[in-house]
């Protein structure tokens, strides 16, 4: 059964019953999920590219996929934050890490899939604004120039909001 993985932040993760009735939106992706496949939610709150990676959750994920698998990497939210640890630029370490994790996957054989972060709800005279920066148009630099899928959500969600 080929498995389908979920790298991402808060906006994505499993959240703790304490946190209800806040909710990830990978925390209902599963039943929009074709049967065949077995999802493996791995986002974490607060996390960004870089943390990911120091911290190990890529590195798991990479050892848990296998070829014929998928990997949908959503990230954003948290790479301004200030902390040196979570902090990455749009245009070089942040492209950087997404390109990282996209070869090495892709040495493994697996699909992945980006996905610009979903809208914060943050609204000036009642309209919901960018707070990711140029992030998203970052992600989807990437996405095009390694031939990968990506979809915009950022855009989407903030008109949905």
């Amino acid at each position: 059964m080929p498995k389908l993985f979920l790298l991402g932040d808060s906006t994505c993760a499993i959240k703790e019953e304490c946190a209800r009735p806040e909710t990830g939106w990978g925390e209902c992706f599963s039943k929009y999920l074709n049967p065949s496949f077995e999802l493996c939610n791995m986002a974490k709150n607060g996390r960004s590219t870089e943390m990911i990676i120091h911290e190990g959750i890529f590195f798991d994920c990479f050892e848990a996929c296998s070829s014929g698998d998928y990997v949908i990497i959503q990230f954003g939210h948290n790479e301004t934050k200030k902390e040196i640890y979570r902090r990455t630029y749009s245009n070089t370490t942040y492209k950087l890490n997404l390109k990282w994790f996209i070869d090495n996957l892709k040495k493994k054989g697996v699909t992945v899939i980006l996905i610009s972060s979903i809208a914060r709800r943050r609204f000036v005279d009642g309209v919901c604004i960018n707070t990711h920066e140029d992030y998203p148009q970052a992600m989807k630099a990437v996405a095009d120039q390694e031939c990968i899928t990506f979809i915009e959500m950022s855009e989407r969600t903030r008109e949905y909001l």
